[in-house]
């Protein structure tokens, strides 16, 4: 019996391909995941740290002004165009460089946002008397023992 020479292509099957393209997509999305939480992480990170930059520039002023910036208008967007009350009474006494923003935010939001809208990201301060103060923010992700959501400080 002769046997008829087949010759064979060098080549992949369209099931082979299909099934290489899957595993990069799920490679891909796995990946793509991961990324987007790290980003959410390393904001909310610097949020935290912002928060303590002003809480410490506002122990700063308290020292030496005996009092907090007050804000007669009520909580302030800082950064928001609103902030005058804390932004230059921090900065003109030399506490601090410049008014940290939210890195998500950067400041655009207006101070009924502030606790209560979803999404939104911005510091917000309030002090009417210059005896206590609140600052607010919001995080993305749980940072540390700090869970997800609206936060508020105070002195």
């Amino acid at each position: 019996m002769k046997h008829k020479n087949i010759k064979h292509e060098g080549g992949f099957t369209l099931v082979e391909l299909l099934i290489v393209i899957a595993i990069i997509g799920v490679i891909a999305s796995v990946v793509l995941v991961s990324f987007t939480e790290t980003k959410a992480r390393s904001r909310d990170a610097r949020r935290v740290e912002d928060i303590g930059q002003i809480k410490s520039a506002l122990s700063l002023y308290a020292a030496t002004n005996n009092k907090f910036p007050d804000c007669p208008s009520g909580e302030v967007v800082i950064g928001g165009g609103s902030d005058s009350c804390i932004r230059d009474s921090l900065i003109n006494s030399g506490n601090i460089p410049a008014m940290p923003m939210d890195p998500m935010g950067r400041g655009n939001g207006v101070a009924g946002d502030c606790g209560v809208s979803v999404g939104v990201y911005v510091y917000c301060y309030a002090s009417v008397d210059g005896l206590d103060y609140t600052l607010k923010y919001h995080l993305e992700k749980a940072v540390s023992d700090l869970a997800p959501g609206w936060h508020s400080i105070s002195p």
